[in-house]
């Protein structure tokens, strides 16, 4: 076999074999291969910690769903980046507890990007710390009393972040803060109320569980806060006109 000269002596054939099953290009999981081989994914597991340990690259793709063996780095497609630097199990740790005790754990369709991230990261462990990095992350939860965020707040929230990121000033249609806050005035089309600004985001946070956001408001020449449930379209300047929909 191809690879037979990577393996040390005690190595077991069952290993050779899934590295050879591996290399055909199949679609290949933990699952498939457990079934394959009549063994438990734990003792997958255990096989796939050797042939790594072996100086085979053998890495989960999370894209195709398979694992595969790398001969060489992968060129990254359009947003995406490779990552070559050591990080620890602490580090590790850390960014479970950051993302998901985290308010964006609650927008809807954020959770499975996040997950998808920190399992990239998982699959580099051996069996005994991707375990407890495993219970680490079951055991994290962020719970709030409010209703779960919309894919509309969420897709909010990342044209704020790429406006940070980018530096560009966004379009916002925004309800005047002093409107929302008036529990007196009795509206049925918030819409109706709702302005266009040009804005700078500056800031993106959370405060009992309610997101805001704060920037320079160039009709107002001045900084100004926003919650984000007064927030109806965000468009960045240089990419449509105030006209067009978010959506």
């Amino acid at each position: 076999m191809a690879f037979a000269s990577h393996f040390p002596n005690t190595f077991s054939g069952r290993a050779l074999e899934i590295a050879e099953y591996i290399r055909s290009g199949s679609q290949v999981t933990a699952e498939n291969l457990a079934q394959k081989f009549n063994v438990s994914k734990r003792t997958i597991y255990r096989d796939l910690d050797l042939l790594r340990k072996s100086g085979i690259s053998v890495q989960y793709d999370n894209l195709a769903d398979s694992y595969c063996i790398l001969d060489e780095p992968l060129k990254p497609r359009d947003g995406e980046f490779q990552i070559n630097r050591r990080c620890t199990t602490a580090q590790l740790r850390d960014l479970i507890l950051a993302t998901r005790c985290s308010p964006w754990m609650n927008i809807e369709g954020a959770r499975h990007g996040l997950d998808n991230i920190i399992e990239m990261f998982l699959n580099k462990l051996d069996l005994t710390q991707r375990q407890a990095l495993r219970k680490l992350s079951q055991a994290c939860e962020y719970e709030t009393h409010s209703p779960r965020n919309s894919t509309l707040e969420r897709d909010l929230l990342r044209a704020l972040a790429d406006s940070v990121m980018n530096n560009q000033t966004l379009e916002i249609l925004v309800v005047d803060n002093l409107i929302s806050r008036n529990s007196n005035v009795q509206i049925d089309n918030w819409e109706d109320y709702s302005v266009w600004l040009r804005f700078d985001v500056h800031n993106i946070y959370v405060h009992e569980a309610v997101w805001y956001f704060s920037g320079f408001c160039h009709e107002h020449q001045q900084n100004r806060s926003y919650a984000l449930n007064n927030l109806m379209n965000a468009i960045l300047v240089n990419q449509q006109s105030a006209t067009n929909s978010l959506n």
